[in-house]
C-alpha cells in the first residue's frame, strides 16, 4: 500500500500548496480593503480543499479497483465532484451571499497550484506529448 501512502502525501502537499496561495491572495485583498473577495476566496479555498480531498479518494478507489471497476471510479468521483461544485456555487451565491468572482478565483488559483505540483512532481509534457523530468 505504498501509493496510497504516497497519494496521501502528495494530496496533503498539494493542499498544503493551494492553501498557503489562495490565504496569501485573501489576506491581500482583505488587507487592501475588498473584504467581499476576501471572504470569497476564503470559501472558494476550502472548497477546493473539499474537491482535492475527494479527487484522492477517487484515484485510491479506482487503484483499488484495477480494471474491474477503476475507470467507472473515476467518472463517479468526476460526477460528484461537478455536483459538489456547482451546489457550493449556489450556497456561496445565494445562501451566503459570497463574491461568485472570489470563490471562482480561489478555485481557478488552486487548479494551477495544482498543475504546477504536477509538473514539478511527474515532469512537463513535451512537445511529443512524452514527460520529462
Amino acid at each position: 500500500m505504498a501509493y496510497q501512502r504516497e497519494l496521501i502525501r502528495q494530496t496533503g502537499r498539494t493542499i498544503a500548496r493551494q492553501v498557503t496561495a489562495v490565504g496569501v491572495l485573501a489576506a491581500g485583498l482583505a488587507w487592501s480593503g475588498q473584504p467581499d473577495w476576501a471572504l470569497g476566496l476564503a470559501y472558494g479555498g476550502g472548497l477546493a480543499v473539499l474537491l482535492a480531498a475527494m479527487l484522492a479518494a477517487s484515484l485510491l478507489g479506482a487503484a483499488e479497483r484495477g480494471q474491474q471497476g477503476g475507470a467507472a471510479c473515476l467518472y463517479r468521483g468526476a460526477i460528484q465532484r461537478f455536483l459538489v461544485v456547482g451546489l457550493a456555487i449556489g450556497i456561496a451565491a445565494e445562501g451566503l451571499e459570497l463574491h461568485v468572482g472570489g470563490v471562482i478565483l480561489a478555485l481557478v488559483l488552486a487548479h494551477i497550484v495544482s498543475f504546477i505540483e504536477a509538473a514539478r512532481l511527474y515532469g512537463a509534457p513535451s512537445s511529443e506529448g512524452h514527460q520529462t523530468q
